[in-house]
């Protein structure tokens, strides 16, 4: 198995596009027609803006074929004791093709973003997740669970 991993250009939008749509169908088995075409044009416009701005995406491919992606978006903070530079990474935008999960490529994915933010000097990196093997997964990889991050949905 020849697997790599790089950065996604602009090119790989709409196939990003459609893995967002095929994560939001699978955690949110009631969604309508019209929220999915909604989240499509809003994923669209995002990537648009933030694709290689202040987004990287890196893809997994076997050969010429990408089987999963994660992302990193980097934002800057007021400095502090933690983070001097104020640069905070968060992931997102993680997904692999169903038929080929559990075979290490997520573990592989943020091995790589992990490597990325430590070049950058990134110290503080963050998700969310409703998923507890996912949440389990992330702790496997040092991420701990913060009781203070308090969240408003309007």
């Amino acid at each position: 198995m020849n697997i790599k991993i790089e950065i996604l250009s602009n090119d790989y939008i709409d196939l990003l596009v459609n893995f967002k749509l095929e994560q939001q169908r699978e955690m949110h088995k009631n969604m309508t027609d019209e929220e999915l075409r909604k989240i499509k044009e809003a994923e669209r416009v995002f990537l648009e803006k933030h694709l290689n701005e202040d987004l990287e995406i890196y893809g997994l491919f076997e050969e010429d074929k990408l089987l999963a992606v994660s992302g990193m978006q980097i934002f800057e903070t007021s400095p502090g004791a933690i983070s001097l530079n104020g640069l905070t990474g968060y992931i997102c935008n993680v997904y692999t093709l169903p038929e080929f999960r559990k075979q290490g490529f997520q573990h592989q994915l943020l091995e790589y973003c992990i490597k990325v933010a430590q070049e950058k000097q990134i110290k503080i990196m963050f998700l969310g997740t409703s998923n507890p093997i996912a949440a389990n997964f992330y702790k496997k990889h040092d991420f701990k669970v913060n009781e203070m991050v308090l969240v408003r949905i309007n």
